[in-house]
């Protein structure tokens, strides 16, 4: 079966199983978009597109190994915005060895000119198993995301994450955000409301249990009502904006003391009551720093530990995080 018919296969199946008006999205590589993969992402039903641009410098895009040219890049960002989906999201990644900020600053500007539904710019992750290692320090951080973050709201466009701006009336794309989702794939994630689940990372042993009927978790836990309230509210401070109301808050028993420090060092902030939203608070430009580095550090100790195990193993027995 080719990738295409695979795919098509998947929606067809959850189809059935999708709220009236759900959105469907695929995450394509510049290489692989012309004018017959998009012709068929849109009969499939296909309503969002994510391109892991990267970046429109070929410099930058050596350095990664993309093994595609800013040519390449171009034409994919107007391929997918000429088909008319309901959104397009372009990533970017910043803090990369070599790069300047003039060349992240080019690259955001670039994609805001084609008048994109949603830019996400994402810096480098150092994993422990990945080359290269960003050389960026916590200043020069600040002032790649500062620098954009400023654009984005000069161009008007409304910061979504910490590191997403999304046009005004555009649905935002993303994924890790979801409340609950199912994972299908190799690697894929799982997550349903205190029960987190890895699949294996090992494309034949996925194949295989799949065939066999047999599950293809590696790895999973199951979160109390407190620890997945807690899971809730990180995704909620990494999208930058927290709903008061919401029962998870009422499961987090320090909130309430978390809240006023928060506050008290300029973190967060009320919504202003002529904002329809008047039961939330929003992270400041300070808080979304330092959210910054809380993310990376995450990143690299859980999900970089989580990958490294089970790329060593295609079943671990346990793992201690």
């Amino acid at each position: 079966m080719t990738l295409p018919l695979a795919i098509e296969s998947v929606i067809e199946i959850m189809k059935p199983h999708l709220v009236p008006g759900a959105g469907i999205a695929v995450e394509v590589h510049p290489k692989d978009v012309n004018a017959r993969t998009v012709q068929w992402l849109r009969r499939a039903g296909v309503t969002m597109v994510s391109l892991g641009i990267e970046s429109f410098d070929d410099q930058v895009l050596g350095i990664l190994g993309r093994g595609y040219d800013s040519r390449t890049a171009h034409s994919a960002v107007e391929a997918v915005m000429d088909a008319g989906f309901d959104t397009v999201n372009a990533d970017l990644m910043t803090c990369i060895p070599g790069q300047v900020l003039e060349q992240t600053v080019a690259d955001f500007e670039e994609l805001l000119g084609y008048n994109i539904g949603q830019v996400s710019a994402y810096p480098l992750m150092d994993f422990s198993f990945t080359w290269p290692a960003s050389s960026y320090s916590r200043r020069d951080q600040l002032r790649v995301l500062s620098a954009i973050s400023r654009i984005g709201q000069t161009r008007g466009y409304e910061r979504s994450s910490v590191w997403t701006w999304t046009r005004p009336r555009v649905d935002k794309y993303t994924s890790i955000t979801r409340p609950c989702f199912v994972g299908i794939g190799a690697g894929a994630a799982t997550y349903l409301d205190g029960y987190f689940a890895v699949n294996t990372f090992d494309v034949p042993a996925y194949n295989n249990n799949i065939l066999a009927g047999k599950s293809p978790v590696a790895l999973h836990s199951f979160l109390t009502p407190q620890e997945s309230a807690l899971y809730w509210l990180f995704w909620r401070c990494y999208e930058g904006k927290i709903d008061m109301a919401a029962p998870e808050i009422q499961r987090i028993k320090a909130f309430p003391w978390l809240a006023r420090f928060a506050q008290g060092l300029g973190l967060i902030e009320e919504i202003s009551p002529a904002d329809r939203d008047k039961s939330a608070v929003r992270l400041t430009e300070r808080g979304l720093h330092l959210y910054h580095f809380l993310e990376r550090y995450y990143t690299r100790t859980y999900i970089g530990r989580l990958w490294q195990i089970c790329r060593a193993s295609a079943f671990p027995e346990q793992t201690v995080l």
